[in-house]
């Protein structure tokens, strides 16, 4: 798997479907403006009666009932809920961060490198058994945004990029 490079909603949906384990990752669409049925579509899939409604982030389901004409889904409250843009916002990564550390009590340090032209660099170490799960700068285990790093430190630490090894 590559994990994409910049902050974005691509890396938001794979942290939400790898990592914190959201349901159903992916673009919905209504089937109608007049209709609360969903339906999976593509990234730039417009609602087939209101060209205007586009699908441009990605959602998860936070629980899909039933199934309803022509295999819609029908989803309690209020439909697919967008997955929060844990690359960018220091908060939601934060969440990131907590959901992996105390899923198995792993332990993380993290750190800032001053002196660079282009403001400080960030990086993110998780441990886990005695072992230091970092990513090389190739994989972005240091960056200059601190929700990047975190997020892609937390991406490598739960699918084992580093030693190929799963993390369960």
């Amino acid at each position: 798997m590559e994990i994409p490079s910049e902050p974005g909603r691509d890396l938001d949906a794979i942290i939400g479907q790898k990592v914190m384990g959201l349901p159903g990752v992916g673009y919905y669409k209504r089937k109608s403006c007049y209709t609360h049925e969903w339906a999976p579509c593509v990234k730039g899939d417009p609602t087939d009666d209101y060209p205007g409604w586009v699908a441009t982030a990605p959602y998860y389901l936070p629980g899909a009932d039933t199934m309803g004409v022509d295999g819609a889904l029908m989803l309690s409250s209020f439909g697919p809920r967008a997955i929060p843009q844990y690359s960018v916002d220091i908060s939601h990564a934060w969440q990131v961060l907590q959901h992996v550390a105390c899923k198995k009590h792993w332990r993380f340090c993290i750190g800032s490198q001053e002196g660079y032209d282009s403001g400080p660099l960030y990086w993110v170490t998780i441990m886990h058994g005695g072992k230091q799960w970092e990513g090389d700068s190739r994989y972005g285990d240091m960056e200059d945004s601190l929700p990047l790093a975190i997020c892609r430190a937390c991406l490598l630490t739960v699918e084992g990029l580093k030693t190929k090894e799963p993390l369960e």
